[in-house]
């Protein structure tokens, strides 16, 4: 992964996006570029609306095969574009790859932990970020996941996604939290936003917590009224479910509060749409369906010390990843 040069300037428009600009940014990995192709948008239904994705393609120097590529840089709206940077949504994304998974993967390389015990992710060829405001500017170079074999989850939020693709996304968050939580441990890490100060601050309330958790509800309550029609629910359970919904952030805390678990991260915008999946089923061991998590500009340390937990419990139920 290349990091910031500040002697190559920040693509602003696709006609910044030169032979010489690519070949300046990947002459680390080796790469020489020949020639440019621009695909067109990298969004795909529902997805990528906080910023702007362009899929290139490009012909490599002594090798036949060409590389794609996702340029991920401000949104072009700019109503969209000051909201991202006033959240901090872009940069703090910039960071996790360019800084926070450069620490993990050093990490893991000091334990001689084999690839396929790291949990996917994209690769990053080069991420910078310079100015501040409305001068804030950057740009992310990373893997194209569908040249690499991953799909989309097509059906998308009108779907859960099915058991192969729940069992793939539970084993990478797995590898995901491992990887942070032996950095933290190793390193005498108590709360991560100490060492990542650009990460949002999990120890104040959230204040999204209850609408994620009415609109799960809600969803849950219309079907049971619109089966009701056929077949009555169980007297006063919709109200039930409504009083629920009301507790259920106080009981997360109290679940899950400042003197349980272990120093990590949580991804705080894992669902189906931010996963790509491995186009094989039921694989066995030697060829098993493989997640990738996407999106990190939504990350945070959830209260003092953050749960791997959370991300299997709240993050499963609220974003309906199970059947």
């Amino acid at each position: 992964m290349e990091t910031s040069c500040p002697s190559i300037p920040i693509p602003k428009q696709r006609e910044d996006l030169s032979i010489a600009w690519f070949n300046a940014i990947l002459t680390s990995h080796n790469i020489q570029v020949s020639g440019i192709k621009f695909l067109g948008d990298g969004k795909w239904e529902g997805r990528g609306f906080l910023s702007t994705l362009e899929r290139v393609q490009l012909e490599i120097v002594g090798n036949k095969h060409p590389l794609t590529l996702i340029l991920k840089t401000l949104p072009q709206d700019p109503d969209v574009r000051k909201y991202v940077i006033d959240a901090g949504f872009i940069t703090r994304e910039v960071n996790m790859y360019v800084k926070v998974f450069k620490d993990i993967d050093t990490f893991l390389d000091s334990r001689n932990v084999p690839t396929n015990h790291r949990f996917r992710r994209p690769f990053c060829y080069y991420g910078a970020e310079r100015g501040s405001a409305e001068s804030y500017e950057m740009v992310l170079v990373l893997e194209d996941m569908l040249d690499s074999g991953f799909q989309v989850w097509e059906p998308g939020h009108s779907q859960n996604l099915d058991v192969d693709r729940i069992m793939a996304t539970l084993y990478e968050t797995a590898l995901f939290h491992a990887g942070f939580i032996g950095y933290g441990i190793s390193n005498g890490i108590r709360n991560y936003l100490d060492v990542y100060p650009f990460l949002l601050d999990g120890t104040k309330d959230d204040p999204n917590l209850q609408s994620y958790i009415d609109s799960g509800f809600g969803v849950v309550i219309d079907m049971l009224k619109e089966e009701s029609k056929d077949s009555p629910a169980p007297p006063g359970l919709i109200q039930r479910m409504r009083d629920l919904s009301l507790v259920l952030p106080t009981m997360v805390k109290q679940v899950f509060g400042k003197n349980f678990g272990f120093p990590c991260i949580r991804h705080h915008d894992l669902h189906s749409g931010n996963i790509f999946f491995t186009s094989q089923t039921g694989g066995g061991e030697g060829n098993p369906m493989q997640a990738c998590l996407i999106d990190f500009q939504v990350f945070n340390t959830l209260f003092e010390q953050n749960t791997p937990q959370i991300n299997f419990h709240l993050n499963l139920f609220i974003s309906g990843l199970c059947q």
